[in-house]
């Protein structure tokens, strides 16, 4: 990958690009790797659902619990997100972030914290945040079709810059260029 990643950034466009410090955050190995594997995880998401959906009776009503009717549909969604945010993890833990800790009580936290992650940011920005815009702003000026795709898009925004962050500086962060177990090491 890395050798893929320098062919990338000998081209003339991209030297002159990375000589502007926005691009050379946006063009680091580091970031376009993690918009590589978000695009891989979301096709393995999709590739799940569609499994799923050849393997389940979607339609039937499983039971209803406050007043909501729980189908195979959402357990088939549940068990795609599941899925495909352990790859993210995965993935990210070793081609994007390149934590090298293997030690199952670190491993644990990356694990927990990353998962975390990925539900605030469900929560917050792919329901509040789409909720936000869809119904109670982008609607009031544009029709529904285009108000859907246009929070569509603005969310998937903020959730990869989020989701990329968390995994930065709180999943995988490393403290003065160590991993997190080198330093409990060199404290003790």
């Amino acid at each position: 990958m890395k050798k893929l990643y320098q062919w990338f950034a000998s081209w003339g466009i991209t030297k002159a690009l990375m000589k502007k410090p926005v691009f050379q955050k946006l063009l680091s190995y580091e970031f376009l790797m993690y918009l590589v594997f978000g695009v891989l995880t979301t096709i393995v998401s999709f590739a799940i659902l569609f499994a799923c959906q050849k393997i389940m009776p979607l339609d039937k009503v499983l039971f209803h619990l406050f007043g909501f009717a729980f189908t195979w549909d959402i357990i088939a969604q549940a068990i795609s997100w599941i899925l495909a945010c352990t790859f993210a993890f995965v993935t990210n833990k070793i081609f994007v972030f390149e934590s090298k800790e293997r030690a199952p009580k670190v491993v644990f936290k990356e694990y927990t914290t990353f998962m975390g992650g990925r539900v605030i940011s469900f929560l917050a920005f792919e329901e509040g945040l789409y909720i936000l815009l869809d119904r109670l702003i982008l609607s009031h000026f544009l029709s529904t079709n285009p108000s859907k795709y246009i929070s569509k898009v603005i969310v998937a925004v903020f959730v990869v810059i989020f989701n990329y962050l968390v995994g930065k500086f709180v999943s995988f962060r490393k403290k003065d260029g160590k991993t997190e177990t080198e330093t409990e090491t060199v404290e003790q």
